[in-house]
């Protein structure tokens, strides 16, 4: 799906995983790495982004102005491994996902600070 003209941010963007990508980097590739770093897993033991787009396709559409498209407002939302992907011309993308989740595949650990420092 296309949407022209959205730069707002995705309905519960707290929730979310968000990255950036270089210009020197196909968006396809950036993409696979988001879904890998959400997953906790390796980009390799992923589903193929082409059974959800075409790769190419995608990444033509970022490196290439597209007729009536002012500069930055191009936005790409499609589902990949599960997970809606939100790819912007503004070199960004949004996962939106449950932080527990990702906390959990992450391998992070939750720390509690006392309660008489002030933190939360």
């Amino acid at each position: 799906m296309t949407d022209r003209g959205d730069d707002s941010p995705p309905d519960d963007s707290e929730n979310a995983f968000h990255t950036r990508y270089s210009s020197d980097e196909p968006p396809s590739k950036a993409v696979v790495q988001a879904l890998a770093a959400v997953e906790g897993v390796a980009p390799a033991e992923l589903k193929l982004l082409y059974e959800s787009i075409d790769p190419e396709a995608l990444d033509t559409l970022f490196d290439t102005a597209v007729i009536g498209q002012e500069e930055g407002n191009l936005v790409i939302k499609f589902s990949a491994s599960g997970h809606r992907v939100i790819i912007r011309s503004d070199e960004s993308i949004t996962i939106p996902v449950d932080i527990e989740e990702v906390i959990q595949n992450s391998g992070i650990r939750r720390r509690t600070f006392p309660s008489h420092l002030g933190w939360p």
